[in-house]
């Protein structure tokens, strides 16, 4: 018997979406407001605000973050 597993639903289009996204931001890594809260406090990075960004699929806006350059204080 072989069992086939795949991921799918919300969370996996908007971090395929995110990902999509980085190819015309100026940076390489894009967080959803949803992972921002999941991180532990304080926080392990700094994190600046992209702003509420559209997204395909989705309805209103998603706020988008990415991580500080390396000098920045954790959010």
């Amino acid at each position: 018997r072989r069992l086939e597993y795949a991921a799918v639903g919300d969370t996996t289009n908007t971090a395929a979406r995110l990902e999509a996204m980085t190819a015309d931001a100026s940076h390489d890594i894009l967080l959803s407001d949803a992972t921002r809260a999941a991180l532990t406090r304080p926080a392990p990075f700094a994190l600046n605000s992209i702003g509420d960004l559209e997204m395909r699929g989705r309805v209103g806006r998603v706020t988008v973050w990415a991580p500080a350059p390396a000098s920045a204080e954790p959010a």
